[in-house]
């Protein structure tokens, strides 16, 4: 009986182990949760943008959901070139902190709606 507590007690610490990124990601997610919750150009800005990371298999995962009350709609109208440059220096920074310069970042931008399904804004890999 006990080595069967013993064993069932290393499985279940096994399958509730951390990913080796796991640090990196949580930390990038408050830093562009804090520095990059706003993005504007001179006439528009959108706000209430939050930050998914997931880092696996030589490639990161970047979600920025944008909440439909603060700037869903707004989104449209921004520049493409204050976006593709807003979302670079993201993908400039993952690169960087996680030390590969040749690493394959997955953007995807959506809208969160209370009601009905969310909408895609932006999807690129860089």
């Amino acid at each position: 009986m006990k080595k069967t507590i013993v064993l069932m007690l290393f499985l279940s610490v096994l399958s509730f182990g951390s990913r080796s990124f796991e640090v990196i990601e949580d930390i990038l997610e408050a830093r562009f949760d804090f520095e990059y919750s706003i993005i504007s150009d001179s006439r528009y800005d959108v706000r209430g943008l939050d930050y998914d990371l997931t880092i696996s298999y030589g490639s990161a995962y970047m979600e920025i959901e944008i909440d439909s009350m603060f700037g869903g709609s707004t989104w449209k109208k921004l520049s493409p070139s204050v976006i593709e440059e807003f979302i670079s220096t993201l993908v400039d920074i993952i690169r960087k902190e996680v030390n590969n310069p040749d690493l394959r970042v997955i953007v995807y931008v959506k809208s969160d709606r209370e009601l009905g399904n969310d909408q895609i804004l932006f999807n690129k890999t860089y």
